[in-house]
């Protein structure tokens, strides 16, 4: 009986405490460590130089959102209000399903009208003739670029839009970066890419412009393949389905054909996966 008792006072001082640490822990929330605290635990951690280029509370209560840029990237850790602990991941939406923490890198990353511009630079080819352009990053040998390919050239040919293509061969695939550089030195354009087109033709432009890409690419956080980079600067990583482009483009859906009409077949299912 004695024992229950000594277990039943414990259960209520940890109560009682709780209710004066939570306060605590709250009004700790509320504010974030400045930067210098922050690259002075980063340096401690990381053993790295880096910017903090701000610092602001997260969406999740008693976490700190810090952009950070480390060797000319953007990239996002989370840190505690004290900048006792670094948290490295990414902040899932429960009841939206959105990566919030990729929502957040995007905004980071959104490219500038000047690296728009330096994007035109970069194209290894274009497809359509529309006033709404759209930058496509892929890889000659990635199969979620091959289905993204398929709805960008129906809807380029349709006049919707005008779809610049951005070699980012990846070195998992043997002879992507070849095929690349084949592609844009012998001017095979979509076909080449469909056709996973390649010659002994590693003309120095052609090397340089896929190199060029890749670097440019990868300072923006891009790490794989495919990737939409929309005319408001704002690029999406993975494969999107076909309803969620035609929004971010401003495009009204295909309307559907008239009962009894023969209808195509449906799209498959898109995935939002790097390759």
């Amino acid at each position: 009986m004695k024992q229950t008792k000594h277990i039943l006072a414990g259960l209520m001082f940890l109560i009682v405490t709780a209710v004066w640490v939570v306060p605590a822990i709250a009004t700790a929330a509320e504010k974030c460590p400045p930067p210098e605290k922050v690259m002075e635990a980063f340096s401690k951690v990381f053993k790295r130089e880096g910017q903090v280029i701000h610092v602001k509370e997260s969406i999740v209560p008693g976490l700190c959102e810090v952009d950070m840029m480390v060797n000319n990237r953007k990239g996002i850790l989370y840190i505690d209000p004290d900048a006792k602990f670094f948290f490295a991941g990414q902040i899932l939406d429960v009841e939206g399903g959105r990566n919030l923490t990729q929502d957040a890198m995007t905004e980071l990353n959104r490219l500038s009208a000047e690296e728009m511009t330096k994007l035109e630079s970069l194209t290894a080819f274009s497809i359509g003739t529309s006033d709404k352009t759209l930058y496509y990053v892929t890889d000659p040998q990635c199969p979620y670029c091959k289905k993204g390919e398929e709805t960008l050239k129906k809807l380029a040919e349709a006049g919707k839009v005008t779809v610049n293509f951005l070699f980012f061969p990846l070195p998992m695939h043997e002879g992507a970066e070849q095929e690349c550089v084949s592609i844009i030195c012998d001017n095979k354009g979509l076909e080449g890419l469909e056709s996973n087109y390649k010659s002994d033709n590693q003309c120095p432009e052609g090397v340089k412009k896929v190199k060029d890409t890749v670097e440019f690419l990868k300072a923006k956080g891009v790490s794989g393949t495919p990737v939409y980079i929309f005319p408001d600067g704002t690029y999406h990583p993975g494969l999107l389905p076909e309803e969620t482009l035609f929004e971010k483009l401003g495009i009204a859906p295909q309307p559907a054909a008239p009962e009894g009409q023969a209808t195509k077949p449906a799209e498959p299912a898109a995935e939002e996966k790097k390759d």
